[in-house]
């Protein structure tokens, strides 16, 4: 990671005092690094105007600039409205980014992203109207962000301290801040009981409480933004009109399961969501599983045949998770009715029907995760899949495959204590649940508690003492 800072010589309303990686006072020096950085490298403005050799008179727009976002540098900006000036204080009268400015400074609140960031400001003047693509760090009552985050080709631009005195040293540790956060997958909720609740999750992750504790409600909000057509389950009838009319029959759901006011917001992979009393943006990148209907989901993988048909040989290597001698997936007629059999290494031939409810359940799961291909994977009541304590292990294998192979994100819910201990030696990070309230414990802390068999469920009985005491 290169960072340089531009100084600059003119006049600004921000001119910084410090300064971190290459300083870059000259216009020719400036444009020499731009032409020759792009990705992984940061160019923070210490100045917001910008040189008038940067514009580019014919686009009418500073196009070295964006040329060397879209090479995959990131710009990082304070100050003033990006771009409005240009050398000696010029105007250019070019709003690129349809900035509004305030008759007077405003409360903003962080978004998730903002919580993640530990952005420090809670004022702006200068919002921006347009949040198509935008993902916002800080905004104000309206929703409008004051401080924000534009992706553009392979890098970004991203927009800090609209007013007042700009907090130098969070600016020139942001670009450590802002790596980590491309590798975040985190939730921020305010649904019922959950209020303000931000969970940033790992790769393998396990939630466990009481009943009715929320722990289905994480995964169902996250759910909210899929638009595949069994992530939100047990609600089938109402996804069915969510496919004519997605946004107001959502907007019902969620009304009815979590009140009538309520925000979601999740990131992951650098792809923002969120839902405020309705839906904006939907993702086909998460499915939720509820454990409890995987055999009723083995009539749907043979409705949508043809996608796990030209996955064959992705598939043949999870089916290998569960057995070596397991070669392929196929869709026969059986005593008239279709059914999914097991072709063996040896051209055998099994049902799915007599390997188990538990084994069954597990390879309906993998040709879910075949039809879709997601990026989350969202499991409820995992020890509701019926497999023997004995075969978690393979269930452990097949999760830890796709999360080295495809990158996926594991998100579980469970009361099971064999499935809480082999999501924990799988490496799961645990989330435990009760009173309303939540507490993170890391793998590590996990594993070590779990393995001098302590019963990680027993602490949702006591959280709110834990809690409010600081206890490990």
């Amino acid at each position: 990671m290169e960072i340089a800072t531009f100084k600059g010589e003119q006049w600004s309303w921000f001119k910084a005092t410090k300064s971190r990686g290459k300083l870059i006072i000259s216009d020719k020096e400036l444009v020499e690094w731009l032409y020759s950085h792009g990705s992984s490298s940061y160019l923070i403005f210490g100045t917001d105007i910008i040189p008038s050799r940067l514009w580019d008179s014919k686009s009418n727009s500073p196009l070295l600039i964006f040329d060397y976002i879209n090479r995959g540098g990131t710009i990082i900006w304070a100050g003033d409205v990006p771009f409005l000036y240009k050398g000696s204080k010029q105007v250019t009268g070019i709003n690129i980014f349809n900035t509004e400015i305030l008759p007077s400074e405003v409360d903003t609140k962080n978004t998730l992203v903002g919580n993640l960031l530990e952005y420090p400001r809670n004022k702006g003047l200068r919002p921006i109207n347009n949040i198509s693509d935008i993902i916002p760090i800080s905004v104000t009552s309206e929703g409008k962000p004051t401080a924000w985050i534009l992706k553009k080709g392979n890098g970004y631009f991203i927009r800090l301290f609209d007013i007042g005195e700009v907090n130098e040293d969070y600016l020139f540790s942001f670009p450590e801040k802002f790596e980590e956060l491309k590798k975040t997958f985190a939730i921020k909720l305010n649904v019922r009981n959950l209020e303000d609740l931000v969970l940033k999750f790992d790769k393998m992750n396990v939630i466990i409480g009481d009943n009715a504790a929320g722990k289905t409600t994480i995964l169902e909000a996250i759910s909210l933004f899929s638009n595949n057509n069994i992530s939100i389950d047990g609600i089938t009838y109402s996804r069915n009109l969510l496919q004519t009319n997605f946004d107001d029959a959502l907007a019902m759901i969620i009304s009815k399961n979590y009140g009538r006011t309520f925000t979601v917001e999740y990131i992951n992979d650098m792809k923002y969501f969120i839902a405020k009393s309705r839906l904006y943006r939907v993702s086909s990148d998460i499915i939720f599983i509820n454990s409890r209907r995987l055999t009723e989901y083995e009539k749907y993988v043979i409705s949508n045949w043809e996608n796990i048909f030209n996955k064959r040989k992705e598939l043949s290597l999870l089916l290998k998770t569960i057995d070596k001698s397991f070669r392929n997936v196929l869709n026969e007629p059986f005593n008239g009715v279709q059914q999914l059999m097991i072709e063996k290494e040896d051209s055998s031939v099994i049902r799915l029907d007599d390997l188990g409810e538990g084994i069954k359940n597990l390879i309906v799961l993998i040709l879910l995760y075949s039809i879709y291909s997601p990026k989350i994977l969202l499991i409820d009541d995992m020890e509701a899949m019926g497999l023997y304590v004995n075969k978690l292990e393979i269930l452990m294998n097949f999760l830890l495959k796709i999360i080295e192979q495809d990158g996926v994100k594991i998100l579980v819910t469970t009361q099971s204590f064999d499935v809480l201990y082999s999501l924990v030696k799988a490496g799961a990070k645990v989330f435990i649940m009760g009173s309303g309230k939540i507490y993170e414990m890391n793998n590590d802390e996990a594993k070590v508690r779990i393995e001098s068999n302590e019963d990680l469920r027993l602490i949702s009985q006591s959280l709110e003492e834990i809690l409010s005491e600081g206890k490990q």
